[in-house]
């Protein structure tokens, strides 16, 4: 699922460094870029996409 997060950010927001930690205990997702990052913007597109996603599953 991991994986599969990461592809789907990696589309919307292709300047962006994104990856998860796994190993950390907290399992910290990472965005990182050479510019500004909108955060608010990132959260509701990553949340839409996401829904989006599982119901083509469904």
């Amino acid at each position: 699922m991991a994986n599969q997060i990461v592809s789907d950010l990696n589309q919307l927001y292709s300047d962006y460094q994104i990856n998860f930690d796994l190993e950390d205990c907290d399992k910290v997702l990472r965005i990182e870029s050479n510019n500004s990052i909108d955060i608010l913007g990132v959260g509701c597109n990553a949340e839409k996409q996401y829904k989006k996603s599982n119901n083509n599953i469904n």
